[in-house]
């Protein structure tokens, strides 16, 4: 992300030069990886679920990667949080009632983001639970800034839908299948994975060499792996289960654990730090309708693709079938074909990793 795209970041970032006292950062997937500023704060500290956000910080700040779990915050003697508001309400509702539950009275909560984030109706949630608003701003674009200091204890914390709580959301032979809130589609079967498992068995056809090792790449709570795994092709190989979402990779560790699966869960951002290569790798990445594919994502993800791949191995991708990955595809890849498409995705089959 450029960091002049977040204006709320930015607020974030020019409020923060005027602190004196250590600030404890909540950052996710908005954190805007190429500013620097943070970096300056070396007496600071950042928690982050997200994989990437982790490795790019960890040589300049003290920085946990978790799934904010309560023990980060009782780790950390803060007086100042900053938190730039996340898109999904529950997690923004928990990290507002972490802060609540965890900073000392008179202690400071200092939070931004855009109309659109919601930013308006967490803020006056925010003012119910903490008591005193001490500074508001309105920036470009719709962004807003407000920081509140806590004067009250015991108020009614914010629903965040049991954040915490690993919950059943389906079953597999029996099996439960587990996932959280925090988790992308955490409570739902994803219909683009449920296309690519329901085209499996086609594409495994294509497949004629021994399938030793498959990479699930951004697995989630680990749908994909525990539904291909059952496949006759697929059933004594390896699994590894990557993703750069530290919910994910606690849901997925305790999904595979729990059904037996000889797999192994890396967080990572893209695979960047496997070294292996893959016979099979089975993907759905978060390119959606409207997702613009010439872009740094899309590179990065191509190329760690390309990089995972076996010599002889194939890759099965589902994306939105107004997602044209295909010509950005064909630069990294000799084989780039369309395996089959409904009214929504649409699989295609990369193979034939170039080396240049």
């Amino acid at each position: 992300m450029n960091p002049t795209t977040d204006i709320p970041w930015q607020l974030l970032f020019q409020k923060a030069q005027q602190v004196t006292r250590a600030i404890l950062w909540l950052a996710d997937e908005s954190f805007p990886q190429q500013q620097p500023a943070i970096s300056n704060f070396h007496q600071h500290r950042v928690i982050t679920n997200r994989y990437d956000v982790y490795a790019n910080l960890k040589q300049h700040i003290a920085v946990a990667f978790s799934d904010f779990k309560h023990s980060d915050f009782t780790a950390a003697d803060n007086t100042v949080i900053y938190y730039r508001v996340s898109k999904e309400k529950a997690l923004t509702h928990y990290l507002i009632n972490q802060a609540y539950q965890h900073l000392p009275l008179g202690g400071e909560l200092h939070l931004a983001g855009y109309k659109g984030d919601g930013i308006k109706t967490y803020s006056d949630k925010a003012k119910k639970l903490f008591g005193e608003t001490l500074d508001y701003e309105n920036g470009a674009n719709t962004a807003k800034y407000l920081s509140l200091k806590k004067t009250t204890t015991g108020n009614p914390l914010l629903d965040d839908k049991h954040y915490n709580s690993i919950q059943e959301i389906d079953a597999i032979n029996g099996i439960p299948v587990q996932s959280k809130p925090g988790v992308f589609g955490w409570n739902k079967k994803d219909p683009g994975s449920q296309f690519l498992i329901a085209c499996l068995g086609e594409f495994l056809a294509q497949v004629k060499h021994p399938i030793h090792k498959v990479l699930d790449l951004g697995c989630g709570y680990g749908y994909i792996a525990l539904h291909a795994a059952n496949h006759e092709r697929l059933q004594a190989a390896t699994f590894t289960l990557t993703d750069n979402n530290a919910a994910a990779i606690e849901c997925a560790q305790l999904n595979i654990n729990h059904h037996g699966l000889n797999a192994s869960v890396i967080a990572d951002d893209c695979g960047s730090t496997i070294v292996e290569r893959f016979d099979i790798i089975l993907c759905n990445p978060p390119f959606h309708k409207g997702f613009d594919v010439n872009n740094d994502i899309t590179s990065h993800f191509l190329a760690n693709l390309k990089r995972l791949l076996s010599g002889n191995g194939k890759a099965l991708v589902v994306v939105n079938q107004f997602v044209g990955i295909e010509k950005r595809a064909a630069q990294h890849f000799k084989w780039v074909n369309e395996l089959a498409r409904n009214k929504s995705f649409k699989l295609i089959v990369l193979s034939g990793p170039k080396t240049s």
